[in-house]
């Protein structure tokens, strides 16, 4: 990986700049610095200093300070150019007794003593302009080497926080990185201790982890699928190939689902699904569009044998225009974001139904997605209608409509252009000069 470097925004670098005037150390630490070695865009900038909550205040005594309670724990919001901007002090965390706070913090003059008590080496880097990097625990070698280490010994920074456990699945899933195995290993050790999590905050790292495109590894890997089932109780039958859907809907430009969709293909195949809701805290909306996929899935594999038979996909060539007509006797919308999501449950529906190959699974994904960008994968969206082709001179009836289909089959499978001009005279070529024949 080639080391972008840190554009630390112009008000951070402001604040830094009063620290240091002031005689004090100042950092940007932890994701903000990871995330843009990695060239992506920090979401939040993290500011860490020697000075004091106290000496803090005194540097920015005629700037507006936010209370927000976070001062015990070293935290000062200064209001500047009217942005909220969090400083905190160096720290050391006291003893954890309930798997996830310290009982108490003390300050630090020391910036790697800070950097020790952080979850993984990547996060445990800290940067400003004038110094450059700290990075005690070679989180930058890690990154270039694609990996998530633990910061010191494994065992204990999770026994302090359980909660890292699944940060650390996470960040692998996100990151697409691999987890260094012994701290692998110290993590399925204490997995249990992520039962004494609050739910709220296991929902939250879960709707990430689901859609990195590195949840297909995770799956894979025993010990971390063995972590996973502690938090969201899978049933093992129902993975056959789930690292190859995964695999298929992560290679662009299926790559933007949500942790909604992928809860979808999680939880297809299994009968327990509404108990799997006692796991994660969803809104109602979210568990209806849950269970309407799923529902619609299940209800239309029951159906093989009859006109969803096509639907396994016997052959290499997929038929596009019988895969379009699937998705509208799905659910008849003509939005195209909702039919992302029909096409999504045709696809599970066939790896639900069974021996499915990467190479038909992946050209039906392409196949559906040209179709929804190709603009036209609907009666409504074919540029002649009805009252065309009556106008042409055909009766009004159950025809026009077959007629109509016809096009639009020509149209997804790209042997006609949607044109109203090429459209009538394929028409009149057709069908009215046969007519009058």
């Amino acid at each position: 990986m080639k080391i972008i470097g840190v554009n630390i925004p112009k008000n951070i670098r402001y604040i830094i700049e009063q620290l240091n005037n002031a005689g004090y150390e100042a950092y940007v630490v932890g994701g903000c610095v990871r995330d843009s070695l990695l060239g992506l865009r920090p979401k939040d900038w993290d500011l860490t200093t020697n000075a004091t909550p106290d000496e803090i205040k005194t540097v920015f005594k005629d700037y507006e300070l936010i209370n927000n309670n976070g001062e015990k724990h070293g935290t000062v919001t200064v209001r500047y150019n009217k942005e909220n901007i969090e400083i905190t002090t160096y720290r050391v965390d006291g003893e954890y007794k309930d798997n996830r706070h310290p009982e108490s913090v003390s300050f630090t003059r020391n910036v790697k003593e800070d950097l020790a008590r952080r979850d993984f080496t990547i996060n445990a880097i800290a940067y400003n302009e004038k110094e450059g990097f700290v990075d005690p625990f070679d989180g930058i070698d890690d990154l270039n080497n694609k990996l998530i280490k633990a910061v010191g010994n494994a065992y204990d920074r999770f026994d302090e926080d359980a909660l890292r456990i699944l940060r650390m699945l996470r960040f692998a899933s996100v990151l697409d990185f691999e987890i260094e195995n012994s701290t692998l290993i110290a993590a399925e050790k204490l997995k249990n201790n992520l039962l004494t999590i609050a739910k709220e905050r296991k929902t939250t790292e879960l709707n990430k982890l689901v859609c990195g495109k590195g949840f297909a590894r995770i799956l894979n890997n025993i010990l971390a699928y063995n972590i996973l089932k502690t938090v969201l109780p899978l049933d093992d039958k129902h993975l056959y190939n789930m690292n190859l859907l995964f695999n298929i809907f992560n290679s662009a430009p299926l790559a933007d689902r949500d942790y909604i969709l992928s809860y979808c293909f999680l939880f297809t195949r299994l009968e327990a699904r509404h108990s799997l809701f006692n796991y994660l805290i969803l809104s109602n909306e979210d568990k209806d569009y849950i269970n309407d996929i799923c529902r619609t899935v299940t209800e239309n594999c029951r159906l093989l044998g009859g006109k969803y038979q096509y639907l396994q996909l016997d052959h290499q060539d997929v038929d596009r225009y019988i895969i379009t007509k699937a998705l509208h006797e799905l659910k008849h919308n003509d939005d195209k974001e909702y039919c992302k999501y029909v096409m999504v449950s045709s696809i599970i529906m066939s790896w639900v139904i069974g021996d499915i190959n990467g190479y038909k699974l992946s050209k039906l994904g392409k196949d559906l997605e040209d179709i929804l960008n190709n603009g036209c994968y609907s009666l409504k969206q074919l540029a002649i209608n009805g009252n065309d082709l009556i106008e042409l001179g055909l009766e009004p009836g159950p025809v026009i409509k077959d007629i109509l289909e016809g096009y639009l089959k020509d149209v997804i499978e790209g042997k006609l252009e949607n044109n109203k001009e090429i459209l009538i005279e394929k028409v009149k070529s057709e069908i009215i000069d046969k007519i009058r024949r």
